[in-house]
C-alpha cells in the first residue's frame, strides 16, 4: 500500500476516515468500524514504516511512548451480567490495554503493538483475528498479538503473546489517536494542507 504524492489528499482520507467512526449510525457498525480500523493502521503503518518524509520523525515518537498513555481507554466486562448459554463465556476484559506490559510490568512501545495489531490483519497467511458475539451481537474482534519482526519490538519479550478484545470503542479511540499523530505530520509540510483538505470534495 503506497502514499499518496498529495499530502492535503492523504491527511483528507486518514482524517476523514477517523471522523466516521465508530459508525454510530450505521447497519453494521462493529463491521464497518472494523474496516476502517485495518485501513487506517494497514495505511498509516505502511507510510510511517517507511521512514519517509513528513511522518518520519513519527517513528520514534511512538516507538518511545507507552501504550497505555497512547489513548484514553478505560477497560469493561465482557460479561454485562445478561449472557445466554449461546454466547461466548470468557472472562475477557474488552478495551483493556494494561495487560500489554513485559513480565516485570513495563508498558509494551505504542509503535511495537500497532505493529502487532497490524500483523494479525493484514498477512493472509497467517490472520489472528476474530469476532467477539454478545447475545447474539458482533461487539468487536479479538486480537492475537505477537511479537513483531525487525527492530521495533523492543520491550515485547520473546514468546510474549497477548489477547485484545477491542470493542468499536476501543479500535475508534487507537485508530483516532494514529489518525491524529499522523495528520499532525503531514500540517508539517505546510499551514495549507489542512485547509486544502478540508476544501477537497468527493463523488
Amino acid at each position: 500500500m503506497g502514499g499518496i504524492p498529495h499530502p492535503e489528499r492523504e491527511f483528507a482520507v486518514i482524517q476523514r476516515l477517523c471522523s466516521q467512526m465508530p459508525f454510530d449510525d450505521s447497519e453494521f457498525k462493529a463491521t464497518e468500524c472494523y474496516a476502517a480500523f485495518n485501513t487506517i493502521l494497514c495505511w498509516t503503518l505502511q507510510r510511517i514504516r517507511s521512514g519517509a518524509d513528513p511522518v518520519t520523525p513519527l517513528q520514534e515518537t511512538l516507538r518511545t511512548r507507552d501504550i497505555t498513555e497512547f489513548c484514553d481507554l478505560t477497560a469493561h466486562s465482557y460479561d454485562d451480567g445478561n449472557l445466554g448459554a449461546e454466547d461466548e463465556a470468557h472472562g475477557a476484559s474488552l478495551d483493556d490495554l494494561s495487560n500489554l506490559t513485559t513480565q516485570d510490568g513495563q508498558p509494551l512501545g505504542v509503535l511495537e503493538v500497532l505493529i502487532s495489531l497490524r500483523d494479525s490483519v493484514a498477512h493472509p497467511e497467517d490472520l489472528r483475528v476474530y469476532p467477539v458475539n454478545r447475545r447474539g451481537f458482533l461487539i468487536g474482534f479479538r486480537f492475537e498479538c505477537r511479537k513483531p519482526r525487525g527492530q521495533s519490538a523492543e520491550r515485547w519479550e520473546n514468546g510474549s503473546q497477548y489477547r485484545l478484545y477491542l470493542t468499536r470503542h476501543g479500535m475508534t479511540k487507537i485508530a483516532q489517536a494514529l489518525g491524529e499523530a499522523y495528520c499532525a505530520a503531514f500540517t508539517q509540510v505546510g499551514a495549507g494542507v489542512q485547509d486544502a483538505a478540508t476544501e477537497m470534495g468527493e463523488e
